[in-house]
């Protein structure tokens, strides 16, 4: 009776040591415990409980899944910029416009596309433009042009010689249209009409005279001489509009409108009526 029972008591200790040793397996070993180690995987960011070895396994294990065996350039200080680089004499230096954040657009520096200036400069220029098609032929031409005097006799020979050179043979001379004739006769018609007595006369003459100021007044002036506009003429390539004496005077000084300084020549002159 008695062994039974120590059999019974045997029996019950082993199988209670064998659950307690099987519990302890499956149970999750602690941080800190027999060289245990709590860390976050660097590929997948999956939290890992386990020691170094398992935790090297697991690592290689992500890293053949993503295919990423071969080594790859880590940047250390994390700001992830690249600085260019040149060799010069020998020694490998950074290039210092590299170092600008932004490059020069964001220092304030004005920058340019160079691909879109080269296909700008790519585009033909047509500078034998036939303008006569469209404004008519020339009105004007090299004779026309007053030339400029000098004080010294040697250059002024200089500038005939050379204004015959280009000129050549040809001589061009434009009609110079309808003048203020009618005005003129239609005046001389009046004064003429009123020699009743000298002082209706001089009374006729102070309210044509002020008639006369009184159109000044509303007329348009050059802006060269300051004046009311006499034979108005306008260049097709500015399109400004000074008087016949004042274009042809200021190209025989130089040969660029004397308002906007755009290159002019006599051929480009047309007559308009304001």
């Amino acid at each position: 009776m008695t062994c039974d029972i120590f059999q019974t008591y045997l029996r019950i200790r082993c199988n209670r040591q064998a659950r307690l040793s099987s519990r302890s397996r499956n149970r999750k070993k602690r941080p800190g415990e027999d060289g245990v180690k709590e860390t976050s995987c660097p590929i997948c960011n999956e939290k890992l409980t386990g020691t170094s070895e398992e935790l090297n396994s697991h690592v290689e294990l992500c890293l053949k899944r993503r295919g990423d065996l071969e080594d790859e350039p880590v940047d250390v200080e994390g700001d992830g910029e690249q600085y260019e680089e040149y060799t010069w004499a020998g020694q490998t230096r950074i290039r210092a416009t590299s170092l600008l954040e932004g490059g020069f657009a964001k220092s304030g520096f004005l920058t340019s596309n160079c691909r879109r200036i080269s296909q700008e400069e790519d585009v033909d220029l047509n500078v034998d433009v036939d303008d006569s098609e469209e404004y008519g032929t020339p009105q004007y031409s090299e004779a026309d042009i007053v030339p400029l005097k000098s004080d010294e006799p040697n250059e002024n020979q200089e500038r005939l010689a050379l204004r015959g050179a280009v000129l050549g043979n040809s001589s061009m001379s434009y009609d110079p249209g309808p003048s203020n004739s009618i005005s003129q006769t239609t005046s001389n018609s009046y004064i003429s009409n009123t020699d009743s007595s000298s002082q209706e006369l001089i009374d006729a003459l102070k309210a044509k005279l002020k008639d006369k100021e009184d159109q000044q007044k509303n007329k348009q002036k050059c802006l060269i001489c300051m004046d009311v506009y006499k034979e108005p003429l306008a260049s097709i390539q500015c399109w400004h509009v000074h008087c016949e004496s004042c274009w042809l005077q200021t190209l025989g000084a130089k040969k660029l409108c004397p308002q906007c300084n755009t290159i002019t020549s006599s051929s480009d002159l047309r007559r308009i009526y304001l």
